[in-house]
């Protein structure tokens, strides 16, 4: 009796592994864009921009959440907060890119928080 359990045991345990080593061989492989190695490459400047970019229309889905329901006055403090946030990220960026010997130009677009319109500087690399 104790025999046919543990054979049992084992045996589930086996179809267990199975099917796990199954299931992680068939799972979607994630592409992670990782920075090329060079910090002075043309790419590395490039994915820098990008993540600023990222980190900006972060910032602005924040202040666009923090704006719901909120009265003017504390609008207006939204996009004060925002605008600052804003512009210490590309000023970051611009001075990299800068040091790097390239040059990151800002494109302003309306946006608009609650009901005032705010402009977003969306970045690009424009020459080395």
């Amino acid at each position: 009796m104790r025999r046919s359990r543990r054979i049992l045991a084992l045996a589930t345990v086996l179809v267990l592994v199975l099917f796990a080593g199954i299931a992680l061989c068939e799972a979607e492989e994630v592409i992670v864009y990782e920075p090329p190695l060079d910090p002075a490459s043309v790419d590395f400047i490039e994915w820098k921009v990008q993540e600023a970019n990222e980190k900006i229309w972060e910032t602005v889905y924040q202040a666009e959440k923090k704006a719901e329901g909120a009265d003017d006055a504390e609008i207006d403090e939204i996009i004060t907060w925002l605008e600052g946030k804003i512009e210490n990220i590309a000023d970051r960026t611009i001075d990299f890119a800068e040091r790097h010997g390239a040059t990151v130009e800002c494109e302003p677009e309306p946006y608009y928080i609650g009901d005032h319109e705010v402009l977003v500087d969306p970045m690009k690399v424009a020459g080395l």
